[in-house]
């Protein structure tokens, strides 16, 4: 691997502007493809509020992690609704039960919201299970778009 610094890439114009020549596609992590299932608003809104909640006093750190949990599984299908009426569109119904699965995936991989009842060591195949499971079934369930 060289070390020059490469600031016109081939087949590119001016300032980097492709001419004939396209990129290369990308393939997805499945950490990739599993956030691409849950709403940024959701995302943001839920690592914001997990990073505020105190670990004290013990009774909020141990109630809060939960009700943000179950409060991120029911945004995440109420924006997805929200988003296809503002795009006038209706979303297939696997959505509704693909982005749910992958903000519980997500949300337990960053935060673990049950460690007095379930030890986050113990969850690790959950969660392990999920980033494989949820992509697949991603695209094994939604309609590929046109």
């Amino acid at each position: 691997m060289a070390r020059a610094i490469i600031r016109k890439r081939p087949g590119s114009g001016p300032a980097g502007v492709p001419t004939t020549a396209t990129a290369p596609d990308i393939k997805d992590s499945a950490i990739d493809e599993l956030l691409k299932f849950i709403p940024t608003e959701v995302v943001g809104v839920f690592t914001a509020l997990v990073a505020l909640v105190p670990q004290h006093p013990p009774s909020l750190a141990l109630w809060a992690p939960r009700v943000l949990f179950i409060l991120g599984l029911v945004l995440t299908p109420v924006v997805l609704w929200l988003d296809s009426l503002k795009a006038g569109v209706t979303a297939p119904w696997q959505q509704y039960v693909i982005w749910p699965l992958s903000f519980a995936v997500w949300a337990m991989s960053i935060s673990w919201p049950f460690e007095p009842l379930w030890s986050a060591k113990d969850g690790a195949l959950v969660i392990g299970l999920g980033m494989v499971l949820v992509p697949f079934l991603g695209r094994a369930l939604l309609p590929k778009a046109a």
